[in-house]
């Protein structure tokens, strides 16, 4: 499934010009690095920006328990049932998508009731949590494609396991464009990383020395059908900002490259012929 993203690009691409006639890096390489900062934006603005406290809520949502259920002990003590035995949110789920999907509900007097109903729950938590995120997974690619050690808000050092002779995976910090680009945006690392999906793919064009050269991102991101306007309604502004920021930060740059040759002249260190 395509969605296609309508953006008004004129003003940048005027900006981009104005910008790419300061810099002293040969133009192709000026080209792929404004490219990984407006993905930096792109990344950050999709939302849920706050990621790990989104997962915090899913879960939350999902382990809500509905009803409470008990067992009479012998003594005549109410007793709670495991949690895994409890009527939450997520067991209704998984009983309603087997309903939709044409198949027979679990039923309690089944043998192995309990096993069942917690492998389908489990199932149901796994994607609503670590699913959050998922349409920022393509553009991680991207990052990925520009710049080979984007870590995004980084990783804590980590224990190795079985047959690592203990060794430790020391901790990365995050990227240092996205927590500078981030900050704007009232994001740290708390914000927390997103998971690489398999069927949610990015790739990059780099832009090569020439006459005319270009810089292209593309994203590719499985959908379920039905869900292209839903997800249109969800990256069309992330990535109409991340573009009005993005001119806007070559903007201030062009401004403060006029007033200082503006400043050098008025001292006379600069001469300007009109």
């Amino acid at each position: 499934m395509q969605v296609t993203c309508k953006i008004e690009t004129e003003a940048f691409q005027r900006s981009l010009r104005q910008w790419a006639s300061t810099t002293t890096r040969e133009l192709s390489k000026a080209l792929n690095a404004r490219l990984f900062y407006m993905m930096l934006r792109f990344y950050a603005l999709i939302p849920p920006m706050q990621v790990a406290a989104a997962r915090q809520k899913v879960r939350v949502y999902l382990n809500t328990v509905l009803s409470a259920r008990t067992r009479t002990l012998k003594s005549g003590k109410i007793k709670s049932r495991p949690a895994r035995q409890q009527l939450n949110r997520a067991i209704l789920i998984a009983q309603a998508r087997r309903k939709k999907a044409g198949l027979a509900p679990f039923i309690p007097s089944e043998e192995g009731f309990a096993d069942k109903m917690s492998k389908a729950a489990a199932k149901i938590r796994r994607s609503g949590i670590s699913g959050q995120g998922y349409l920022k997974s393509s553009v991680v690619k991207v990052l990925k494609a520009l710049n080979g050690g984007f870590a995004q808000w980084g990783f804590a050092a980590k224990s190795g396991g079985k047959g690592s002779l203990g060794l430790t995976k020391p901790a990365v910090p995050p990227n240092a464009a996205l927590a500078k680009i981030g900050a704007e945006y009232g994001l740290d690392a708390s914000a927390g990383n997103v998971g690489v999906f398999k069927n949610s793919k990015g790739a990059v064009q780099l832009a090569t020395p020439g006459v005319n050269p270009a810089a292209v991102a593309s994203l590719n991101i499985g959908l379920i059908d039905g869900n292209d306007a839903k997800v249109a309604a969800v990256m069309n502004p992330a990535l109409s900002r991340a573009i009005a920021d993005e001119r806007a930060e070559m903007d201030r740059y062009l401004t403060a490259v006029a007033q200082d040759i503006a400043k050098q002249a008025e001292e006379g260190r600069l001469t300007i012929d009109v």
